[in-house]
């Protein structure tokens, strides 16, 4: 992921690997990756999904893992406590959090499929902006730590998070 290009922009961590661009496998090959994303430029295309396998965190993180994505409804509360860089550090029996089987140590890494805020502060800002524009449901990714990965599948309400993008205008980085 180079500086300045557009996967930075999106959020995408150094180390992903792409594995399908608009449902077509490229794992593998960058030249299918670049050609893909020329061919639904020239075609006009204005979005394309990508699906990326996401690296584990680097050391200095505390959250580790696979990304899971939750939809998230804002008229109840979540039940997750924080750390101050979105960590959750403890999940309320009974909560939305705890009935999307959200695990304790996971890291907001995406909000709505942008990248989240570095911090809780700056997280809850943005969620009470949403609540106020009367948005109703909000999609949340989070970066699973290690001992919630799911051998085959992720964790039971979580859906596979992919990044949609505008085809980029010059070169992929």
């Amino acid at each position: 992921v180079g500086e300045g290009f557009q996967a930075e922009c999106l959020g995408v961590p150094p180390g992903a690997r792409a594995v399908r661009v608009g449902g077509e496998p490229v794992e593998g090959s960058t030249e299918k990756l670049v050609s893909r994303i020329k061919s639904a430029k020239e075609a006009g295309d204005k979005h394309l999904v990508l699906s990326l396998i996401l690296p584990p965190a680097r050391a200095m993180d505390v959250c580790e893992g696979i990304a899971a994505a939750f939809e998230v409804d804002l008229s109840r509360p979540l039940g997750i406590h924080f750390d101050k860089r979105c960590c959750a550090e403890l999940i309320s029996p009974g909560s939305q959090a705890s009935e999307l089987a959200v695990p304790a140590g996971a890291r907001v890494l995406l909000l709505d499929g942008r990248p989240a805020p570095g911090t809780t502060e700056e997280l809850v800002k943005k969620v009470g902006a949403l609540k106020k524009a009367a948005v109703k449901t909000m999609r949340l990714t989070f970066l699973l730590p290690p001992e919630a990965q799911p051998e085959e599948a992720q964790p039971e309400g979580a859906q596979p998070e992919e990044i949609t993008a505008a085809p980029p205008e010059a070169s992929v980085g």
